[in-house]
């Protein structure tokens, strides 16, 4: 689904966040953010690969995850966005052919 479509079904609210987001994801600020995620997702597993207790390899397993989920928002937020937008789409054919329906009768 494109980024048009995507919007032409969310509320205008809903629109406005995906629009900030998107322009968010284009700064220079983001690929600075992007490339210490990096860094530090690397970091974080290889103090879980060399931890000395079971208890500092799941704090630095945590800790990638963490790097590894923001390394992964710009996707995640456009199929969140995508996803809200297809169930709103669902829900007006829904509605149309319901419609359609009793105006038949």
């Amino acid at each position: 689904m494109s980024t048009t479509e995507i919007l032409k079904n969310l509320t205008g609210e809903q629109q406005m966040r995906l629009m900030s987001l998107e322009k968010l994801f284009q700064t220079e600020g983001w690929d600075i953010i992007m490339e210490l995620a990096s860094q530090q997702a690397e970091l974080a597993r290889d103090r879980c690969a060399y931890a000395s207790s079971w208890d500092e390899n799941r704090v630095a397993n945590g800790q990638e995850q963490v790097w590894r989920q923001i390394l992964a928002l710009e996707g995640t937020t456009e199929s969140e966005f995508a996803e809200i937008a297809s169930v709103a789409e669902q829900v007006q054919t829904d509605l149309y052919e319901d419609a359609s329906l009793d105006h038949q009768s």
